[in-house]
């Protein structure tokens, strides 16, 4: 299903959204921990988490996950392609990424 056919609240519109928006929210903190750390300043989103995996923020299959993710996020917002709902439904039924990110960063900021 394209995304011409589907309305503005359809499932997979919102699957969607929801999925940018997670990810979106994880770029933000990987940001501002870069930033407050003094880790400088990426050359892009992906590399952002790259830089996580570096300082051991998050662990190099974290980081690499969330890169995937990163650029999952690109492909939906810019609608390079359509992605399938298929596709984002396997997505979902695979959140380990955005959970281990979640759970390393805490740990993190309990070290710090």
């Amino acid at each position: 299903m394209t995304h011409e056919n589907q309305s503005p609240d359809s499932p997979g519109r919102l699957i969607k959204y929801t999925f940018v928006t997670a990810i979106e929210a994880a770029i933000d903190i990987a940001q501002h921990l870069c930033a407050t750390q003094g880790w400088g300043p990426p050359s892009d989103n992906a590399g952002v988490v790259r830089l996580l995996g570096k300082h051991q923020a998050v662990t190099a299959a974290t980081a690499e996950s969330m890169r995937l993710a990163v650029g999952f996020r690109y492909v939906l917002v810019h609608e390079y392609v359509d992605v399938d709902d298929s596709i984002v439904l396997a997505r979902l039924a695979d959140l380990e990424p955005l959970e281990a990110f979640v759970h390393e960063i805490a740990e993190f900021l309990e070290r710090a």
